[in-house]
């Protein structure tokens, strides 16, 4: 480290040599006026901070004046990045005026991709006995370190659901359906889920990061070369970029707004204020509604009768994956996948299919029908609960079968 003071026209100026970083802590005294030349520039990487004691609207002050002026032509003459962030707090609280400014500014040189020099500022509270408020700059490469939360996740990708539906097919038979025995239906859908469906959480990750920046960092633990570590950073960027892209590329309203409200709560916005509450009032209007039903209906109606098997598989049929599941723990992905032998299953070789024409012409017309890439056996005179039909309605097939017995 070394260290150099310069006195130009009362503006101090010491610079400081970190490694390969320039430091220069600038001091001008309120009614000092800037040189065309503000200060000494040194090669990239380098920073240039202090109290600068200059106004102008881009670092919040009311209006600009001379000395505000000459440092922004300055720095875009030469081509600096002004280190700052609007919605942090003044570096400057006048206790006679009550009110904040942002007298202590930073700027920073660009790389050959014009990429500033990596900097991060915060701006701390109050420190005694000064009207100055204290600052810290983080200066240097930094990859963000992305803790989880330790809430393990099925990983549905991953899933071996045809184990997955033979394992819970095994056990379902051995489970009366009844109310009482949700419970147990419960825990055979998550016990076979935990042996075929992969399941658990990262406990750090980089955001980005890929084979090509396992490469990229073993080089720059070997060579410790910076221009390797900027290539690590500009790549972990530019994957950032494209998945943030694709993200929003990929937001649709109309088929679920799921994926896009969560993106809109981690960029800081709840959404509408009026959805809480047109929610409940929805709710309540579902309460009220079910209410009258019950009142209203007869006790042996269409909203008493248990569910049929044909409702049941069109309720999974029409079942969208990737929602959130309900208390009992049980995502949409394990009903879907489940096997069909613990439903209703027509065996095809013991089904019979017939079709009655009112038109003579089409009487024996034999129908293809198939279940299961199986052709199902035509009968003109299929049997229904021990009855015979045939297309007259003579049951004349089904009386000489009785008068044969």
């Amino acid at each position: 480290m070394r260290k150099l003071m310069l006195q130009m026209n009362n503006i101090h100026s010491v610079v400081t040599k970190i490694g390969d970083i320039h430091i220069t802590n600038i001091y001008k005294p309120p009614k000092m006026l800037w040189p065309p030349q503000v200060t000494d520039l040194r090669p990239h990487p380098a920073v240039y901070l202090g109290d600068f004691n200059s106004h102008h609207q881009e670092w919040k002050y009311s209006k600009n004046d001379e000395n505000g002026d000459t440092l922004v032509v300055w720095a875009e003459r030469n081509q600096l990045f002004h280190v700052f962030d609007a919605k942090a707090k003044g570096t400057y609280r006048s206790a006679a005026w009550k009110q904040e400014y942002n007298p202590d500014l930073c700027f920073v040189t660009r790389d050959q991709y014009h990429k500033p020099v990596p900097t991060r500022r915060k701006v701390l509270d109050n420190f005694p006995h000064s009207q100055h408020r204290p600052i810290i700059y983080e200066i240097g490469i930094q990859v963000p370190l992305i803790t989880s939360v330790p809430r393990p996740r099925w990983n549905f990708g991953r899933a071996n659901w045809t184990s997955f539906a033979i394992e819970l097919d095994k056990c379902l038979p051995w489970i009366p359906p009844t109310h009482k025995n949700y419970d147990r239906f419960i825990g055979a859908v998550i016990s076979s889920a935990k042996k075929h469906v992969p399941r658990g959480y990262r406990k750090e990750y980089v955001p980005g990061w890929n084979e090509n920046s396992d490469r990229l960092y073993q080089q720059f633990l070997d060579s410790g070369d910076g221009e390797i570590a900027d290539e690590l950073l500009h790549s972990l960027d530019k994957a950032r970029r494209d998945k943030w892209t694709s993200t929003v590329e990929s937001l649709d309203f109309k088929k679920s707004s799921r994926k896009a409200w969560s993106l809109l709560r981690k960029l800081g916005d709840d959404g509408p204020t009026s959805r809480g509450k047109s929610i409940k009032q929805f709710t309540t209007n579902i309460k009220k509604q079910l209410k009258h039903l019950k009142l209203t209906s007869p006790e042996e109606s269409t909203f008493s009768c248990p569910f049929t098997i044909e409702e049941v598989n069109t309720a999974i049929k029409d079942t969208k994956s990737g929602k959130a599941p309900g208390l009992d723990g049980v995502h949409p992905e394990f009903l879907i996948h489940c096997g069909k032998s613990w439903r209703l299953k027509p065996n095809p070789n013991k089904t019979e299919v017939c079709c009655f024409h009112l038109n003579t012409k089409m009487a024996h017309r034999q129908l293809q029908v198939y279940a299961d890439n199986h052709l199902l056996t035509h009968n003109t005179t299929p049997k229904y609960l021990g009855v015979a039909l045939d297309r007259t309605l003579s049951f004349k097939q089904h009386l000489q079968n009785t008068a044969a017995k």
